[in-house]
């Protein structure tokens, strides 16, 4: 007999009004980070794991091809493929394998369990991270019933020594205020952007000048950033569907950046969201949280990259969109006829 738990009782209660909900959107209703409601299931459908991400990394690659699912607030991807063994170096790891490839961030991954969720079409098995507050930080799921076994083998070998219901949540942390782009060394700034070597020194580059990546596009508008209308992702995803031009999208939160380089093809709009529906690869896009897009230039290697950068209300960023570079080449032509060819929007006008 399952031992009463008001957070359980709630969830009962949400879902007899609500039978459909998402665990990510009725943990949103209850106003508990979702891994709270995972660990409701903890020694039964759901198997704590020892959750540091190395463990779990290196055990993935035993599952063979399965989806690996990243999102954030405003979008979600979803790629089919198999994990390679992870390497590590300083604060970050990476994952490149078939299919799959990830940025990882290690300190974030902080709680994970391997689940069993019964649908009309049978059992779906995955594994699920999240980070110290309990959102969702990266998601596997099996694609077929061959890999059930190895599933269920490594549950047992990462099992947690403690199966209970209750897990401890950290409070969700508070976003940095910016400081008044008065006082940013503006000038600084647009040089060492300039002197950029590599596309992968521009993080380390906001933080030498404490500016958070909104603001430095704000900073560098009319040098190396140019504002787009917010919904310059589909014009984008059309034109690169249309054209077959090979494009890199990377999608992110604090723990992991997921890469996904090819082709698209179905484009499709849905009930309030864009989607890319392809074989192996589904993007999935909520349209009103996206709500600023730039075009950024970025100096590497004595060329020049070009992305689409799309931000949330917060300021967040939820996806950078890349030309796929092969054989050395950066922004192929394609891609720069692509990315130079959305219009631009101008900037708002401040009050006063």
């Amino acid at each position: 007999m399952t031992t009463r738990h008001p957070l359980r009782d709630a969830l009962r209660a949400l879902r007899e009004t609500t039978p459909n909900l998402r665990t990510r959107d009725a943990a949103q209703r209850l106003g508990v980070g979702e891994a709270a409601l995972v660990a409701l299931d903890s020694g039964g459908s759901a198997t704590r794991l020892r959750a540091d991400c190395a463990t779990v990394l290196e055990a993935l690659p035993t599952l063979g091809r399965v989806m690996a699912l990243t999102r954030n607030e405003a979008i979600v991807s979803e790629v089919d493929g198999t994990y390679a063994p992870p390497h590590f170096e300083g604060h970050a790891g990476q994952v490149v394998g078939e299919g799959i490839d990830l940025r990882v961030f290690p300190r974030v991954w902080r709680h994970a369990w391997a689940v069993r969720t019964e649908t009309p079409r049978g059992t779906l098995r995955s594994v699920q991270v999240f980070d110290a507050s309990g959102d969702a930080v990266h998601k596997v799921y099996l694609r077929g019933d061959e890999s059930v076994g190895r599933f269920e083998d490594l549950a047992a070998r990462l099992a947690h020594e403690d199966q209970g219901p209750d897990e401890t949540f950290a409070a969700a942390p508070s976003r940095t205020p910016e400081r008044p782009d008065e006082a940013i060394d503006r000038a600084g700034l647009l040089e060492a952007w300039r002197a950029l070597r590599d596309t992968h020194d521009f993080h380390p580059m906001l933080g030498r000048f404490g500016v958070s990546r909104t603001q430095a596009l704000r900073l560098a508008e009319g040098h190396f950033a140019e504002r787009l209308p917010a919904d310059s992702l589909r014009a984008l995803l059309d034109g690169a569907a249309s054209s077959q031009t090979a494009i890199m999208v990377f999608v992110g939160n604090p723990g992991v950046i997921q890469i996904r380089s090819g082709a698209v093809k179905r484009v499709v709009d849905l009930d309030g969201w864009l989607n890319v529906l392809d074989r192996g690869f589904n993007l999935h896009v909520h349209t009103a949280s996206v709500v600023d897009a730039w075009r950024v230039r970025k100096p590497s290697h004595g060329r020049t990259v070009t992305s689409l950068e799309l931000f949330d209300a917060q300021g967040t960023n939820v996806a950078l969109v890349f030309g796929q570079r092969e054989d050395g080449a950066w922004d192929p032509p394609a891609w720069r006829a692509l990315i130079d060819g959305l219009p631009s929007r101008a900037a708002p006008v401040a009050a006063g």
